[in-house]
């Protein structure tokens, strides 16, 4: 039986994030060990140094994609425990697959507001999240016979459960609807 006023013996499996914030947030009243299968620290905490075109060498942070205060309170209050500095940035993401075939970039313009850019998508795109739900709204440069026609999307994306999602698009040439597109995304395991 768990008391929590005597000091017990706990074991933390996995070194990612999760894992050492656990397993430091524990170490302040009991005993903890980590394991841990990889050779090193694992998920978030895994720091690589890469070697740059110029020869010189930085550290690259190969996992932790987010952080903010509202949503990791106990990393926070690790952070601030360890006195490790925080600074606000803005987020972006950018990919390019197959030499360029396929290429997005995106960022975050405000809370909540993102602009974004893809090879097929004429200028940028602007999205706004809410909750569980995302709206892109775009003009897509799309192939027709020999040449090709711009139609506008409003995309919405709904997160349904953490492995659903429905995306729901609406596409529009002149202010008149020309197609709908509804599609049911789910994630393996």
């Amino acid at each position: 039986m768990f008391q929590a006023n005597q000091k017990h013996k706990v074991a933390v499996i996995g070194s990612g994030i999760s894992g050492i914030s656990s397993a430091w947030f524990l170490s302040q009243k009991h005993d903890v060990t980590l394991f841990e299968k990889e050779s090193t620290l694992g998920g978030h905490t895994n720091t690589r140094d890469v070697q740059l075109v110029n020869g010189e060498k930085t550290a690259v942070d190969t996992g932790f994609i987010v952080y903010n205060e509202p949503n990791y309170p106990l990393l926070t209050a690790m952070f601030d425990h360890l006195k490790v500095a925080t600074y606000p940035t803005n987020m972006s993401f950018a990919v390019s697959v197959d030499q360029g075939r396929l290429e997005y970039a995106g960022s975050n313009l405000a809370e909540n507001s993102y602009k974004g850019t893809a090879g097929d998508v004429v200028g940028p795109a602007y999205g706004k999240s809410a909750g569980a739900a995302f709206n892109w709204q775009y003009t897509l440069d799309l192939p027709y016979k020999n040449s090709s026609i711009h139609v506008k999307f409003d995309d919405w994306m709904f997160l349904q459960t953490d492995k659903v999602m429905l995306n729901k698009a609406k596409v529009t040439k002149w202010g008149f609807t020309v197609g709908e597109v509804t599609l049911f995304f789910t994630k393996d395991d």
